[in-house]
């Protein structure tokens, strides 16, 4: 892929209580095992917006806002998850970093932070960027919190995000931001989806059990579009397996028939001899 097909990335979603709110905090915050993290490079994420602890600086946020009440299925906090295409700061053939790359990359987060408090406002609470993972990116958390004709607050994603119209022009707003870095909008109306990643991981460690019990090699690959690299190739692999075992099976199966065709002839013989009278000792001329 090159630069001029590099895409801006945005994802959404939305947290409903305190007890997915401290799940996310930990995961963003490292707090537990992140199996496609590098645990060697942690000491490069950053945290640019925020204490560091999401659950304080969400229920600080709301606190100042005079907001003491909350409904029981609304929306505590949205989380956005901007990146770019893995290869937007690789050299044409994908192997190494661009010359500027690092340039590139501090404008990126500087075109984000702007984006950001112009779109959002004080409402974003927590910026993370993590640089332990293959490609960097940006967890925010933001508190979708509005003033209401009386002046008083309230909370409501819906205003924010309610209906694919707004998604969408929130999906041309931040693209447009990153535009002059290079980065593009994906086409409109895409019906691609983005798979979970604690399902990816699953399906990951899965296979990985599986390729030990079969011998064969376990992929090595931690992120989705590597993977999915490994994935056409284990296919093959399974596929050549499972060819060769058809000509075995078949092989045995026609071998299977003729034992039981032998088996057969020899249970009529052995049926023919046991049913014939047998002779007496031959007579002396």
């Amino acid at each position: 892929m090159s630069i001029s097909s590099s895409f801006a990335i945005l994802r959404l979603a939305k947290i409903k209580t305190f007890g997915a709110l401290a799940a996310c905090s930990a995961h963003i915050g490292r707090h537990r095992n992140t199996p496609n993290a590098n645990s060697g490079k942690a000491h490069l994420n950053r945290v640019r917006i925020g204490s560091g602890n999401i659950t304080h600086d969400v229920k600080q946020h709301i606190a100042s806002k005079g907001i003491q009440k909350l409904r029981s299925n609304g929306v505590l906090a949205v989380e956005l998850v901007l990146t770019f295409s893995p290869e937007w700061l690789k050299t044409s053939d994908g192997q190494r970093y661009r010359a500027r790359a690092s340039q590139d990359l501090r404008e990126w987060e500087k075109a984000n932070l702007t984006w950001l408090r112009q779109t959002f406002g004080d409402r974003v609470v927590s910026y993370f960027l993590h640089m332990d993972e293959r490609t960097p990116h940006v967890h925010v958390l933001l508190v979708p919190t509005y003033e209401k004709a009386t002046g008083k607050f309230g909370m409501s994603a819906r205003r924010l995000f309610g209906g694919k119209q707004k998604l969408s022009e929130l999906q041309s707003s931040y693209a447009a931001a990153m535009k002059n870095l290079g980065l593009h909008r994906g086409r409109k109306g895409s019906k691609a989806t983005h798979q979970k990643l604690a399902d990816f991981y699953a399906q990951l460690n899965e296979a990985a059990r599986n390729c030990e019990a079969l011998g064969l090699p376990v992929p090595t690959a931690r992120s989705p579009l590597s993977f999915a690299n490994w994935q056409r190739s284990f296919k093959q692999i399974t596929q050549l397996a499972s060819d060769e075992n058809n000509e075995r099976i078949n092989s045995l199966k026609e071998r299977i028939r003729q034992l039981s065709d032998a088996y057969m002839a020899l249970s009529e013989y052995a049926s023919f001899n046991s049913s014939t009278p047998k002779l007496g000792p031959r007579l002396r001329r």
